[in-house]
């Protein structure tokens, strides 16, 4: 797990990062210690933010990490650092307020054919504010250009989450009218945000989500809106293979896939490299840009994780397997590309003649048959 969310937090320092996955509490465990630790480095520098949700100072999985040697804490700093980080994040008051301020004016704007009850209006604006809360707009507020830049991203953000879904069994009941109402949706929303004594309260913008199976339709719509802004949170996005290898455009911002617990079907995973690899993806704009400038363009990029002798080395040899059969069946490629490029000149011509043929022999032998065969020049 260690090497995982190593791998994963490098590779976020360039972009954002889609990962896929089977089992959901490996998945949840993931999401928390990248969160964690994203928390803690910036903690580590003196930066303030809050603790994630669901975690407070005495958490056995924040204790762990404060130990480690990475972020450098020393003795007295872990032994007081429930002040410490309490003192930190007091220091987002401030900015925070004047955030909520612009989100509520979002909310007003966007809403004011359809005015909301005073409780959804809090609602909706409390969690807008977690979705901008990250450093580059929390800050932005303080100048004009930074305000229209933040209100653009928070209207942009009221309108993905009314964007239509396929409708699942649950809307299909309340009708799809119903669903794409405000109440409903900040409902879904709401499960989000951090409940207290006194309400729903603000969390920092997480630095990784999930998008799982009881993922409501508002909060995937969000999440997936979010995911393809570059501006945004989160960095990484850890999806269920079921849930995420179909129908969802997750390009506009990504062109890194990490796949955690490889499917079984190759198939599958070209599914799930498509989220990225799509028409005016940003790996497309990229490799544009690249060519207009002489340059050599930037790839996709897929990893696998698998540790040595494990179950899943074994699942990564038999898909590798499968891979080779399907680019065979697909594409005639006797070899792949890069070792037939290790060959000589002749043995490439000759691999190149060969003919693949995955009909039966009686099949083969009887199209064989009713070839007519050319006529002789006289």
């Amino acid at each position: 797990m260690r090497h995982a969310i190593r791998l994963i937090e490098e590779l976020a320092e360039s972009g954002k990062v889609l990962v896929f996955g089977e089992f959901i509490e490996s998945l949840r465990a993931l999401e928390r210690a990248l969160n964690i630790r994203h928390y803690l480095r910036h903690v580590s520098k003196g930066q303030a933010l809050p603790l994630p949700r669901g975690v407070d100072p005495d958490d056995a999985d924040l204790q762990r990490w404060l130990s480690d040697p990475e972020f450098d804490f020393d003795v007295e700093v872990r032994r007081r650092f429930a002040g410490y980080s309490a003192g930190l994040a007091a220091r987002y008051e401030s900015d925070r307020s004047h955030l909520r301020g612009l989100c509520r004016e979002a909310v007003l704007a966007h809403c004011h054919r359809d005015p909301l009850p005073l409780n959804i209006e809090r609602t909706l604006t409390t969690w807008l504010v977690q979705q901008l809360c990250v450093a580059e707009q929390l800050w932005a507020v303080s100048d004009a250009n930074g305000r229209a830049t933040v209100l653009e991203l928070a209207t942009r953000l009221l309108c993905s989450v009314r964007d239509p879904d396929p409708p699942d069994e649950a809307q299909a009941d309340l009708g799809i009218a119903a669903a794409m109402r405000w109440p409903k949706i900040v409902e879904q929303l709401a499960t989000d945000l951090q409940m207290e004594s006194n309400g729903l309260v603000f969390k920092m913008s997480p630095f990784a989500q999930l998008l799982i199976g009881d993922t409501k339709p508002a909060t995937r719509r969000a999440r997936q809106s979010t995911f393809n802004n570059r501006q945004l949170n989160p960095r990484v996005l850890i999806g269920q293979s079921d849930v995420m290898s179909e129908g969802l455009n997750l390009h506009r911002a990504c062109r890194t896939v990490v796949l955690f617990h490889l499917d079984w079907n190759p198939g599958r995973i070209e599914q799930q490299i498509g989220r990225v690899d799509r028409q005016d993806s940003d790996w497309m704009a990229a490799c544009e840009d690249a060519l207009n400038e002489g340059m050599v363009p930037p790839t996709l990029d897929v990893y696998t994780i698998a540790g040595e002798g494990t179950y899943d080395d074994l699942r990564t040899k038999v898909v590798a397997e499968r891979a080779r059969v399907l680019r065979a069946q697909l594409f005639g490629e006797i070899v792949p590309a890069d070792q037939l490029a290790l060959l000589g000149e002749q043995a490439q011509r000759t691999i190149g003649q060969i003919v693949i043929d995955f009909r039966p022999p009686q099949r083969r032998a009887a199209a064989a048959e009713t070839v007519t065969p050319p006529k002789l020049a006289s």
